[in-house]
């Protein structure tokens, strides 16, 4: 292989320039996708530099300690926005470039940006002493919960799963479906 052939991590040929994509319905449906995740990124961009301008707080009327928390805050749930964005946007354009996008996915690669978006939430509310303490701070949290929300609600599954399944009979069930085992229930084996 040529150092030119290196460089495409897709599998292609240098010169192989033809899309893999020949349906039209196809090609669209890529393209509205790629401008969903595009419009999420602006709008967390924006939102991230109104909110740098105070605008939120004047148009809510916020003063003092409110005003404070509310902008800090919005800082970690817009960056939760951007990272999520951030992450998607890698995901799909490693997708799509190596053949491997599909309808089916559709789902995850419209909601996952929205997923970090109530992690971040969640987590401003969590880290509230360190996201109040500074912007950089608040916008850190939210950007790293957001990139990595798709991980953090796996994670969070795997918890809760022997947090409140344990000592229950589902525990185990809930631990094989974990790690793509089989089950047994009443003597008969079924496919989690």
């Amino acid at each position: 292989m040529t150092r030119k052939e290196q460089i495409a991590t897709d599998g292609r040929r240098y010169g192989d320039y033809e899309s893999r994509y020949l349906n039209k319905g196809v090609k669209w449906r890529i393209r509205a996708e790629a401008t969903y995740i595009t419009m999420l990124l602006v709008i967390a961009l924006g939102g991230l530099f109104f909110n740098f301008l105070g605008e939120f707080e004047q148009y809510f009327q916020l003063t003092g300690e409110r005003a404070i928390i509310f902008h800090k805050a919005l800082y970690c749930v817009l960056a939760g926005l951007l990272g999520g964005a951030t992450f998607g946007m890698k995901y799909f354009y490693r997708v799509v470039a190596r053949g491997l996008w599909n309808k089916d996915r559709v789902f995850w690669r419209l909601f996952s940006p929205l997923i970090a978006v109530s992690l971040s939430v969640v987590m401003s509310a969590i880290m509230i002493k360190d996201v109040s303490s500074s912007s950089s701070m608040a916008i850190t949290i939210g950007y790293l919960t957001g990139y990595f929300s798709d991980e953090a609600v796996s994670k969070m599954y795997d918890v809760a799963c022997v947090l409140f399944l344990q000592g229950n009979n589902h525990a185990d069930k809930a631990d094989d479906k974990i790690n793509g085992e089989q089950a047994e229930d009443s003597g008969q084996v079924e496919k989690l």
